[in-house]
């Protein structure tokens, strides 16, 4: 009995490492430069039109986390997507790109791809976000070689 519980527990630890491993595998170390002709928002954090550096990393526990700052390192702010986005099945998106919503209260960032698998990362748009006439814009991402 206490074989098979133990066979059992390492089995499902494995298990959660490599799906977790998996999960994370095409958000991990990417490195990213984009520049930005407005100004915008990533949930209810504000940032002026510019040159920024950004990165994407996924925590053992699965958490995508963009950090967004200038290519100095400064201004650098942290922000949670609420959830992943898949292309069509069999479809790899090899271009990283941005994707916001413009619309009358400004733009957000509603879409990261980074460009090395099928899917992207979705952020919330900013409380208060008006619903009238709206508009996407697509900035391309330079990919920046790890250190």
């Amino acid at each position: 009995m206490k074989n098979t519980f133990t066979r059992t527990m390492l089995f499902a630890a494995a298990a959660m490492t490599l799906g977790a491993t998996v999960a994370s595998a095409q958000f991990v170390s990417s490195k990213f430069k984009a520049e930005i002709p407005f100004a915008f928002q990533v949930g209810d954090q504000k940032f002026t039109a510019g040159s920024y550096s950004a990165s994407v990393n996924v925590s053992i526990g699965g958490i995508r986390t963009l950090f967004i700052g200038h290519p100095d390192g400064s201004g650098k702010r942290v922000a949670m997507s609420t959830g992943i986005v898949s292309s069509a099945p069999g479809i790899a998106t090899t271009d990283p790109k941005l994707v916001f919503r413009c619309g009358d209260s400004g733009c957000s960032l509603v879409q990261l791809w980074p460009g090395n698998g099928p899917g992207g990362l979705i952020f919330g748009s900013p409380k208060g976000s008006s619903v009238g006439t709206q508009k996407l814009a697509v900035i391309r991402l330079q990919t920046v070689l790890a250190d």
